[in-house]
């Protein structure tokens, strides 16, 4: 494999999409996740909210610890746009990375 065979937008935005597909189609949860972050969003004027905000209710209203790699998922779809904001995770494993900040549309 050259190195030119490493980089490929078309072939890795196809990878991500059919990984992101698998992962949310093995998660039945993810469902629940995205009805409470619609919840969430539509609580507050700005109708946004982020991954965080979801885990915390998710493990407050549901017992559940976290989606796996179907949260990578949670955001998708047309109802959401990201706002261009970021927030630092609170989630301890995060390290306090940034985290996308999401409008209800």
């Amino acid at each position: 494999m050259g190195q030119l065979d490493l980089f490929d937008d078309a072939e890795s935005r196809r990878r991500k999409k059919d990984g992101m597909e698998a992962a949310a189609g093995s998660n039945p949860e993810l469902e629940t996740a995205r009805l409470v972050a619609v919840k969430i969003a539509e609580s507050k004027p700005d109708r946004t909210t982020h991954a965080d905000e979801v885990g915390q209710a998710i493990w407050e209203e549901y017992g559940m610890s976290t989606l796996g790699p179907s949260a990578g998922s949670l955001f998708a779809g047309s109802q959401w746009e990201f706002t261009g904001k970021r927030v630092l995770s609170t989630r301890k494993r995060n390290h306090s990375r940034e985290i996308k900040v999401w409008r209800l549309t």
